[in-house]
């Protein structure tokens, strides 16, 4: 064999092994690439996720705001005396959860208003005839 033709050989070996090296960086850099995107959605999954928590424990802490507001004021329009019980604890806002029904504490809430109007009015009546 000639000089010529084993050096023919030779690039010939060395290029298919280039191509092989090439064929593996390509597997190898589809690869990390498909990694980094699964873990940049994983990351912004879990960024979602937990916005979303905090965001609904925001919206939940001011529902419940309102709600002891919205409670104040019916209880000041029905003219009960801030010196009562009821105004030390109104009651929670009903939960949002699918399986838990507000009806129970909205009914609560019904009793608790017509019980309290029904002292504030005897309070009523026994100061009118006071006077």
């Amino acid at each position: 064999m000639t000089e010529i033709s084993r050096l023919k050989v030779e690039t010939a070996a060395q290029e298919k092994r280039a191509t092989e090296l090439e064929a593996t960086l390509e597997k190898q850099k589809a690869k990390l690439e498909a990694n980094l995107q699964a873990k940049t959605d994983a990351a912004f999954n879990e960024g979602v996720a937990e916005a979303t928590t905090l965001y609904e424990a925001q919206v939940l802490n001011v529902s419940q705001k309102v709600w002891e507001l919205r409670w104040m004021v019916a209880l000041k329009e029905t003219r009960v005396l801030e010196d009562h019980l009821v105004y030390k604890k109104p009651p929670k806002f009903p939960s949002s959860d699918p399986g838990s029904t507000s009806a129970p504490i909205e009914s609560e809430a019904r009793l608790e208003v017509a019980a309290t109007k029904a002292v504030q009015t005897e309070v009523d009546a026994d100061t009118e005839a006071a006077a």
